[in-house]
């Protein structure tokens, strides 16, 4: 799995949205990613980066233009 920064993928695929500061994870071997090692790579990747990871239920609504999400009654 390669770790591509917002300018790689924006480079490789013009027409994907990528904000700067977002990473993307490609596997040029395979068509498809499965679902539990691609959420244990972010997990990692997240942790590495100084992220807590909470298992819990959340919810997610649109406010003020933007996706909020709430877990625990915490954004």
């Amino acid at each position: 799995c390669e770790v591509l920064n917002a300018a790689e993928a924006r480079h490789r695929w013009p027409l994907l949205r990528v904000d700067d500061g977002e990473e993307l994870f490609f596997e040029p071997q395979a068509g498809v990613l499965l679902a539990s090692e691609a959420l244990r790579a972010v997990e990692r990747r997240f942790v590495a980066l100084g992220g807590q990871v909470v298992r819990a239920e959340a919810s997610f609504a649109h406010e003020r233009g933007r996706l909020v999400a709430r877990c625990d009654g915490a954004e």
